[in-house]
């Protein structure tokens, strides 16, 4: 009996250790405290997560080594983002029902066609890589686009998230659109063009197929080397060069920590850059640059940088957009 009595309270120890170890809530309309099934709970940018069941419960494992924040998002509804997850407790979320409907407010005439507008969204939401070819964006009736012909700027939104469906890289994305806009330019003698992009929001990546198949498996190994996301890895463990990444300071190769600082700080590097622009070359082919907005910006374990609007990208980092996009969990096999 004493036996029996020993080895259940080992067993319940180690339950409570495993229970420990995620993060548990109950997800509820805040108008009416009726339990929401089907709500996504994810981490951004990854393909960690899960939904609600039909008392509005999830259960997710509890990472506290990465900065991508905590979502938790149901259709109609506004979002709730968690940034710090660390003493967290089982708690009850309140979703506050969207019941605005954003109408156009029209202030100069739209000259532009809705579907020239939606090509130069897909240019710079999805990118002008092979990847971004190969994809295509499932809802696109969601989008509401808008251009003004006085500040020459594109902008969009959707109310319901966008659903990417990445054939290339075998992921469908959910992607939640908080902001996009595109400013356009045309010098004096010259081709009207887009000089800059911007777009933010929240994503979620799901597998494609049940089986990943070995072209699919390639061709994110391929998108992977030279990426971001590559970059970033390397730069946070601080080899570049072992990465085959060289910095150029203008048209001179430089040391690549003479330019940027780290600072390891617990499981983050702070980054911190010395010049405004620096130029990046990968394999001695790839060129990209990196513009400097904010003074610095935080790398976690899985390259997820943050904030994304403390730095700009050019050249080819500037060319991937969505449909080049990985999960920040996606793990790079150099032997595969």
């Amino acid at each position: 009996m004493e036996k029996a009595s020993f080895l259940y309270t080992l067993l319940f120890l180690s339950t409570s250790i495993i229970n420990a170890q995620n993060l548990e809530g109950v997800v509820l309309d805040g108008a009416t405290n009726v339990p929401l099934e089907g709500a996504s709970v994810y981490y951004d940018g990854t393909t960690i997560g899960t939904i609600t069941n039909a008392e509005g419960y999830f259960d997710i494992e509890k990472r506290t080594d990465i900065a991508a924040p905590l979502i938790i998002s149901y259709v109609g509804y506004f979002q709730r983002v968690f940034d710090d997850i660390s003493d967290w407790k089982k708690r009850n979320i309140l979703l506050k029902p969207n019941n605005i409907k954003l109408g156009e407010v029209v202030l100069t005439a739209d000259p532009w066609t809705r579907a020239k507008k939606l090509r130069y969204f897909r240019s710079a939401f999805l990118g002008r890589t092979l990847a971004a070819a190969d994809c295509s964006i499932t809802n696109e009736d969601d989008i509401k686009l808008r251009y003004d012909p006085t500040t020459k700027k594109l902008t969009a939104y959707a109310e319901k998230p966008l659903v990417v469906k990445n054939s290339h890289l075998g992921y469908t994305v959910q992607f939640n659109l908080l902001s996009f806009e595109a400013i356009f330019e045309k010098p004096p003698s010259g081709f009207f063009f887009m000089k800059q992009s911007y777009y933010s929001g929240t994503s979620f990546f799901k597998e494609l197929n049940s089986k990943t198949k070995r072209k699919t498996r390639t061709n994110r190994k391929t998108n992977y080397l030279g990426s971001t996301m590559h970059f970033f890895r390397a730069m946070a463990t601080k080899q570049l060069l072992e990465n085959d990444f060289k910095i150029f300071k203008g048209s001179y190769q430089i040391d690549p920590y003479a330019a940027i600082e780290l600072q390891k700080e617990g499981e983050f590097t702070r980054v911190t850059l010395s010049e405004k622009r620096l130029n990046v070359l990968y394999d001695q082919i790839e060129q990209s640059s990196l513009h400097k907005v904010q003074e610095s910006f935080y790398i976690d374990t899985l390259g997820n940088f943050t904030p994304t609007n403390a730095i700009m990208f050019g050249g080819e980092f500037g060319l991937q957009g969505v449909a080049n996009m990985l999960p920040l969990d996606y793990k790079h096999d150099r032997g595969k």
